[in-house]
């Protein structure tokens, strides 16, 4: 394990404001006190423990911060969770199986949050402590034998619960004053494909890096890379956003840098033919008939977010550009090729083109092939237009050329404060049923994710803006016990206001948390596999 691994800093840097009129732009908000990092504690775990902070200027207006707080307790050891119970009747069958084996259970209660609505169930344990995993990994395995298949092996103080830490904490602070570039880009440079963030930024060439948003894993979710919600590189939308979810935007103009968050997005697609015929358009650059984190009006199960699930349509129109690569997913459907200008070149019965820059092809699967074959034909003029729409304010997402946008969520401050419990329900981090999604992502599952996800410590990485229009990216290193017990999701938003953000967003975390300076990695991964590979980064150039 790397010892408070090498103090660089990573950042590539977000921003959040929101873009409505009343607010201020950056190069006014450089006009008010400077940013400072507080020099009172971290609100994090018990009162008084001590912090080690450490300060690097890496270039004109960009600082890393470290801080380590807290220390391993004895307290805090590894117990053996068997499953998890929504109510005291699955405890009582939990409990009857753990005595069958020789041990007594127990429950574990998960901090209480109002914000993702009531709190539903309590994790089951076998009633005993111990000071090292392989203690505990010998009972879990034991129970994996009679087909507990969620039984693993947990860290106390991972468990959101008061507790002395440790904690390991990088602070990357993007300052108004300063002048180098500041950019998201995707993983191999097209949506397929997945990249460290370490390697991309080596790449590219940038001096500080941090992962973005969440994405698809492998190819039960769709095409593996995919941003799982909105991405906007250099004024393009290359991918769609999950309805009602937030991104955080940012362009540089003139030398400044401005930043916005933006939440409760809709993305609004469209082709239209030279007739006049117009249907909206269900994605960009992803396999048809799937959409991880749902959020398309158009899913079978649910037009709601839901973090981590598949929702499908048999019946998606999928527009492919130059930013998928040089060949589009194949399959049953029928493809429509267009040229720079628009014009159709092509139309082939089955899926699967070759795609050469600056060309676009339109995919059509189940009864939306009906509307391509009878309104589209070879030698028509399509036009493609996109908009992105803020829900809450109902206004248009002004995109330029050097407009870039990443996705995450939950959505942690609005204007200095936490949002409402509708709103990460909205974003797609609740316990309760949602309408018309089936059964196996309700109840005892859902709350079993949400209480793992959210109320429980994870690794995260996390950005902020605040008043004077600094951009604060910050990782928080977790699943490491005895060395960082990472943070709940709520614990995260505290954390942010304490550092003085206005406007902040959770980017992916988990095993995707990672910041680099000069290519050297601030963070210890936490997958056993080292360095997650992840759909996209922020980037920092001098």
């Amino acid at each position: 394990m790397n010892k408070y691994i090498l103090l660089s800093t990573c950042m590539a840097v977000l921003f959040l404001n929101g873009c409505n009129n009343d607010k201020k732009s950056d190069s006014d908000l450089s006009t008010l006190l400077d940013w400072q990092l507080p020099s009172t504690q971290l609100p994090i775990g018990e009162k008084n423990l001590y912090e080690n902070r450490q300060k690097i200027d890496l270039v004109q207006g960009v600082e890393q911060y470290r801080i380590i707080r807290g220390y391993a307790s004895l307290q805090d050891g590894f117990e053996a969770e068997i499953g998890f119970a929504k109510d005291e009747q699955e405890f009582l069958k939990f409990e009857a199986a753990i005595q069958k084996l020789g041990y007594s259970a127990k429950k574990v209660i998960p901090p209480n949050n109002s914000q993702a609505g009531k709190n539903m169930g309590y994790w089951v344990r076998v009633d005993s402590r111990f000071s090292s995993a392989n203690q505990a990994d010998d009972i879990v395995n034991l129970f994996k034998k009679e087909r507990f298949v969620q039984a693993k092996t947990r860290y106390t103080a991972e468990d959101g619960l008061n507790t002395s830490g440790p904690w390991v904490i990088n602070i990357l602070a993007v300052r108004p004053s300063f002048t180098g570039q500041l950019k998201s880009a995707l993983a191999t440079d097209i949506i397929p494909g997945k990249e460290t963030t370490t390697s991309l930024s080596k790449r590219l060439g940038a001096f500080a890096a941090i992962n973005a948003g969440f994405f698809v894993v492998n190819e039960t979710m769709g095409t593996p890379g995919d941003l799982a919600g909105l991405a906007v590189v250099k004024g393009k939308i290359v991918s769609e956003g999950v309805e009602g979810r937030p991104a955080m935007f940012f362009e540089t103009k003139n030398g400044k840098h401005a930043s916005h968050l933006e939440t409760n997005i809709s993305t609004l697609l469209t082709i239209t033919t030279a007739q006049g015929q117009s249907r909206r358009i269900d994605g960009l650059n992803r396999t048809p008939g799937k959409n991880f984190n749902c959020g398309n009006p158009f899913d079978i199960e649910t037009s709601f977010a839901l973090h981590d699930v598949v929702c499908t349509d048999p019946n998606e129109m999928i527009i492919f550009t130059e930013d998928f690569g040089t060949k589009t997913d194949s399959g049953a459907g029928v493809e429509v090729l267009l040229n720079e200008k628009g014009i159709v070149q092509q139309i082939n019965q089955t899926r699967g083109m070759n795609l050469a820059q600056g060309n676009i092809t339109l995919q059509a699967t189940g009864a939306s092939v009906d509307w391509v074959l009878k309104n589209i034909q070879i030698g028509q003029v399509l036009k493609f237009d996109s908009r992105l729409i803020n829900q809450d304010t109902q206004k248009d997402i002004p995109i330029t050329e050097t407009t870039y946008a990443v996705n995450g969520g939950p959505t942690l401050l609005i204007n200095g404060t936490f949002p409402e419990g509708k709103q990460i329900i909205r974003e797609g981090w609740g316990y309760e049923s949602l309408i018309g999604v089936p059964s196996h992502y309700n109840n005892a599952n859902r709350s079993y994710f949400i209480n793992d996800w959210y109320l429980r410590r994870n690794p995260h990485a996390i950005v902020g803006k605040t008043q004077d229009g600094t951009l604060l990216f910050v990782t928080v290193d977790g699943r490491a016990p005895r060395y960082s017990a990472g943070l709940s999701v709520p614990e995260t938003a505290q954390l942010m206001k304490y550092l003085g953000a206005v406007d902040a967003m959770k980017l992916d975390g988990g095993g995707s948390t990672m910041m680099t300076i000069n290519g050297i990695p601030q963070n210890l991964p936490s997958d056993k596999t080292g360095e997650r590979e992840d759909g996209d980064a922020i980037l920092l150039f001098k």
